[in-house]
């Protein structure tokens, strides 16, 4: 048996984007009581993945539409541009 978890990010103005976070593969036939359904760890792991795309998607979303002029509605410019270490 495999389980695929997938997360699909709609935009307002019709683009969609797919992200996989998750793979899991249990053979059937060996399933016992304690491997039924997700382990507290990978359903951590699931929340998690989860949560990293739902954040950056939304500051994504809220910096495009910060650069926006509230008076003429046009894009402004960007005064400085770096690039930022991960940490």
């Amino acid at each position: 048996m495999k389980i695929a978890v997938r997360i699909e990010v709609a935009i307002d103005y019709g683009e969609t984007e797919t992200f996989g976070i998750f793979r899991l593969e249990r053979s059937y036939r060996n399933l016992e009581p304690a491997k039924i359904g997700l382990s507290l760890a990978e359903g951590k792991h699931v929340l998690h993945e989860m949560q990293k795309i739902v954040v950056a998607a939304q500051a994504e979303k809220l910096c495009t539409l910060r650069r926006f002029s509230t008076r003429c509605h046009r894009m402004l410019d960007l005064k400085e541009r770096q690039i930022r270490n991960k940490v």
